[in-house]
């Protein structure tokens, strides 16, 4: 093998699940070049990942495509592996120089003995990992990667010191979610911030999206000091955020993944969503501890009862116990 495209076009999350596949692909085979097509959201996630020669972004829309296809003529691949992909990434196809492709989710135009099939639960993990082995790849563990560089770092606690945190050690806060079913209520967060200020040393950083602005000024001008929101600044420098707290606190959504990658210890809530399926991957339990929801010892992800919000069972005290045991221990 000579050059190897790998292909995710979905969320944030999809496309950090690749990273251990990508670095035991690079293992295997030093001197193949890989080749990553990625949503263009989250391009900047794997710049400076050493195991990846060329980084293209990829956008659904049709006019982006042609624009893409035409780049990536030149680029002649022994195969390619679809990490994740939306339907409409069937029209790259016909244009991409690559002799076969193989899939872990059944597409019709995926051959059916390339498609890997799965019974019961998988993480996305597992899943890149076991399509490897269908090209003769052995796994080389199971954590996901982002390479930071020191202008990241330097940039992450300049910001700190303007908003009067600086070297203090610092809660991060993620009360962002791609969909509002998969967020913490904004109260609640505001309660666990006045006991983290209250009962630790830390400070809060309240992070999210441009999409949560809104309810993270709100919850952040209850606090005049030590608290500050973060959800305007671009993914790699919240990313420099996440790696710089002593903790994280969030829901299932593409930033917990950052700070799985990232090694930052975590506190990870769970409502609509499973945790063997989207959560932490054989991480230290040292470094994570996941709170699902559940009702009378059913998860609420299973079956959801009437009249009643998928977080409603995982209160501020559950919470905060959880949290308090790793940034307040003697």
């Amino acid at each position: 093998m000579k050059r190897i495209l790998v292909v995710c076009t979905t969320g944030m999350g999809d496309a950090l699940w690749g990273t251990p596949a990508i670095r035991a692909l690079k293992k295997a085979h030093p001197e193949v070049e890989i080749d990553l097509l990625v949503q263009s959201s989250w391009k900047t996630l794997f710049d400076g990942n050493p195991h990846i020669q060329n980084i293209y972004a990829y956008e659904s829309r049709w006019s982006s495509q042609l624009v893409l296809a035409l780049r990536l003529l030149g680029r002649v691949y022994d195969c390619g592996l679809l990490f994740h992909v939306n339907k409409d990434f069937r029209r790259m196809i016909p244009f991409l120089r690559c002799p076969e492709f193989w899939a872990h989710q059944e597409f019709p135009w995926i051959e059916s003995e390339k498609t890997l099939r799965f019974t019961g639960t998988a993480h996305g993990i597992y899943r890149r990992l076991e399509l490897l082995k269908k090209i003769g790849v052995p796994a080389d563990g199971s954590g996901m990667e982002i390479f930071l560089n020191e202008e990241d770092r330097r940039s992450a606690q300049d910001f700190l010191s303007q908003k009067g945190i600086g070297d203090e050690p610092f809660v991060y806060v993620n009360m962002g979610a791609s969909l509002s079913h998969k967020r913490w209520p904004s109260e609640r967060f505001a309660d666990l911030t006045r006991r983290i200020l209250k009962e630790s040393q830390n400070a809060v950083v309240l992070g999210g999206g441009p999409a949560e602005g809104k309810i993270i000024e709100e919850v952040s001008a209850q606090f005049p000091e030590r608290v500050c929101a973060v959800y305007d600044r671009s993914l790699r420098a919240n990313s420099a955020l996440i790696d710089r707290a002593s903790l994280m606190v969030t829901t299932d959504t593409g930033p917990m993944h950052i700070g799985l990658a990232l090694k930052t210890p975590m506190v990870a809530l769970f409502g609509p969503t499973r945790p063997a399926e989207s959560g932490p991957f054989e991480i230290d339990p040292s470094l994570c501890s996941v709170l699902s929801s559940t009702q009378d010892g059913v998860p609420l992800c299973d079956t959801r009862p009437p009249d009643m919000n998928y977080f409603d069972p995982i209160s501020v005290e559950d919470v905060w116990a959880t949290v308090a045991s790793f940034i307040c221990k003697k």
